[in-house]
């Protein structure tokens, strides 16, 4: 059953569907799109701006990893990752680096809790 959810620009998949869940956050809509496109073939993904991803991580819906935009300041940053930690199990944030050329850069966050077959569906989506 699909239903939308406030604050995010994807529909919900119940939990029991595709794995892994990753939730993007996004400053920059060009980033984003092209995070979308990178993993959408690989489990459930959900995109939002940072205030929609703060309430989907307080909401109910479980993310084994939350991948935040490299544009993303420093303050907006610390927010989605309070609400990561407030999460239980606690998603892997993979903070993307600005590099050169067309593949970012990634830096895994401290706490991160996430399965190796979603880690390696992401991390390859990712590379």
């Amino acid at each position: 059953m699909w239903r939308s959810r406030p604050g995010l620009s994807m529909c919900h998949v119940p939990e029991s569907d595709l794995q892994p869940h990753t939730l993007i956050v996004y400053v920059n809509h060009a980033v984003g799109t092209a995070l979308v496109h990178r993993l959408i073939g690989e489990g459930v993904v959900a995109v939002g701006s940072v205030d929609g991803a703060v309430q989907a991580l307080h909401g109910p819906s479980r993310y084994e990893a939350v991948i935040a935009c490299p544009y993303l300041a420093g303050d907006e940053l610390e927010t989605v990752l309070d609400a990561c930690r407030a999460r239980r199990p606690r998603p892997a944030v993979v903070q993307l680096t600005d590099i050169e050329g067309d593949r970012p850069g990634m830096n895994w966050l401290p706490g991160a809790q996430l399965s190796d077959r979603a880690l390696e569906r992401i991390v390859r989506a990712l590379a």
